[in-house]
């Protein structure tokens, strides 16, 4: 993993997607190391994935829906039993979904993620000050892109 991430600092984004890839074969293994390599490994090659599809002009279909799968990992209940102990990689997953519905709203944006963009807004309703440029750009989405 660390080795993808220095690639994709270095924009070798291709070279970062492909040397994770062995690792989603074990993604759904409650268990399998440290609860917040599965959020890092998809939000990472998601970012890898947009970046690609702005380098080359637009979006391939191929490029869009690997940008939406990877953005949709924190949909999953990926759980070892029951939810006591130490964290899992499902609850880390969950924490982060807003955030990760918020980049699937910035990358598609259109019409069709208003109601990811109305619910994140209701859920950070309150939240702390680091995410008000966040919540700005949810707001200036819902406004001209969806109905009242």
């Amino acid at each position: 993993m660390i080795e993808a991430l220095l690639l994709g600092v270095h924009s070798e984004w291709r070279q970062a997607i492909e040397r994770t890839r062995p690792l989603l074969s074990r993604d759904h293994e409650p268990g399998h190391g440290d609860p917040f390599v599965r959020s890092i490994l998809h939000s990472s090659r998601a970012q890898w994935y947009e970046r690609l599809a702005a380098v080359n002009g637009g979006l391939r279909s191929e490029l869009r829906d690997s940008v939406l799968g990877e953005w949709r990992w924190v949909q999953n209940v990926d759980l070892s039993g029951w939810v006591t102990g130490p964290p899992q990689s499902a609850e880390v997953d969950w924490v982060l979904g807003p955030w990760a519905d918020a980049r699937v709203v910035r990358f598609t944006g259109d019409a069709s993620a208003c109601d990811r963009a109305h619910r994140i807004l209701r859920w950070w309703s309150a939240a702390d000050e680091t995410l008000v440029p966040t919540i700005t750009a949810l707001r200036e989405f819902a406004a001209a892109h969806c109905e009242q």
